[in-house]
């Protein structure tokens, strides 16, 4: 057939690895993104409780740069910070949740930080708009320092009561 001039060449350094849209409520959830940079479609945090929670998930999430739809974080209670999706920089928002919002945080009782500085300056929302809500100990001047990072004019923000 046509395809048997092509052959398998490693990669140097970073290889790219797609994954598919993804609802991560454990440990386990997480271990299937292991390696991933790039994921094409959603990707949904809920984790309720677990140990080393933030460790694992940097292990296992770690790598992804882009997530092509919208990142929803959800009464994710365990979760202090975000660092744990330490690469990445790209929201699509190709597909929208509830047809408007690529990055969602909501009900994240402990959620306090977002991403680091650094980490910000790299980020991009291509589409849609940030959402927060109830996030209790979230302060506002994290959620606004994100928003200057990307950029996003009032109307690209839906900010609701946090910390």
């Amino acid at each position: 057939g046509k395809f048997k001039h092509l052959k398998c060449i490693k990669c140097e350094g970073f290889c790219p690895k797609v994954c598919n849209s993804s609802f991560i409520k454990s440990i386990q959830d997480a271990q299937t993104l292991k390696d991933c940079s790039k994921i094409n479609g959603y990707l949904l945090i809920q984790i309720l409780g677990g140990n080393n929670i933030a460790d694992e998930l940097e292990r296992n999430l770690g790598s992804i740069k882009e997530v092509t739809d919208f990142i929803f974080i959800d009464r994710s209670y365990v979760l202090m910070t975000l660092y744990f999706l330490k690469s990445l920089e790209t929201i699509g928002g190709e597909n929208l949740y509830n047809n408007k919002s690529s990055f969602i945080a909501m009900d994240n009782s402990d959620l306090q930080d977002l991403f680091p500085e650094e980490q910000m300056r790299k980020m991009k929302l291509k589409r849609g708009i940030l959402s927060f809500h109830t996030n209790r100990k979230l302060c506002n001047s994290k959620i606004k320092s994100f928003v200057k990072h990307l950029n996003l004019t009032e109307d690209k923000q839906d900010i609701g009561n946090n910390g």
